[in-house]
C-alpha cells in the first residue's frame, strides 16, 4: 500500500477487519519504506479487540524498525487500523503477525 502525504487523510487508512486469531501473545512486524528523514513519525497501528481493549503501540518513525506486542484475550475476532500522520510519503510493505504463546 502507499499513503501520499498530500492526497491521504490522517485518520485511519488501512484496516484488517476481524482477524481471526486465537487467545495468547502476538508479535506485529511491519515493513515500509519513505523517503521522510529518520525519525519523522509515519503513524501508528492500533489493536482493537472482542473486550473492547485497544493496544496503541508508540509510533511508527522512518529508519527504525516497527513490532510491537499485543495479548489476544479470547478466540474472537481482532481488528488492526492503520493511522496514517501525514508527515510524509510511505510505502508499506509486509505485515507480520507471529504468535509467541
Amino acid at each position: 500500500a502507499v499513503f501520499r502525504n498530500d492526497t491521504d487523510p490522517d485518520r485511519i487508512i488501512l484496516y484488517a477487519p476481524l482477524v481471526g486469531l486465537e487467545k495468547g501473545a502476538y508479535w506485529i512486524q511491519m515493513t515500509c519504506q519513505t523517503p521522510a528523514p529518520v525519525g519523522t513519525d509515519l503513524g501508528r497501528f492500533e489493536v482493537l479487540t472482542s473486550d473492547r481493549k485497544t493496544t496503541r503501540p508508540p509510533p511508527v518513525l522512518a529508519g527504525t524498525p516497527t513490532s510491537f506486542l499485543f495479548e489476544q484475550p479470547d478466540n474472537l475476532p481482532a481488528r488492526l487500523n492503520w493511522i496514517f500522520s501525514r508527515n510524509a510519503d510511505m510505502s508499506m510493505g509486509d505485515i507480520i503477525i507471529t504468535r509467541i504463546r
